[in-house]
């Protein structure tokens, strides 16, 4: 059902649906993501979705955790 989960601020895991954005490019984001399992695609986000994949990347890992520990807004 649902591919990937992280913490909220209570440090509670969340699951989130299948197609949830997670991060913008050039928007400093308030959360760090940790995909416990799942798959995650990175890429270009178009009116529909997903509009053009850049990279694919899988659980568990930390999501973009460099720019969130030093205040910066994601690339992809």
């Amino acid at each position: 059902m649902l591919p990937f989960a992280s913490l909220d601020r209570t440090g509670d895991p969340l699951i989130l649906p299948v197609g949830a954005v997670l991060l913008r490019r050039a928007c400093a984001g308030d959360a760090v993501y940790h995909v416990d399992r799942g798959r995650v695609a990175l890429g270009v986000l178009g009116r529909e979705g997903l509009a053009h994949q850049t990279g694919l990347v899988e659980g568990p890992l930390w999501l973009d955790a460099g720019d969130a520990v030093l205040g910066l807004a994601p690339v992809v």
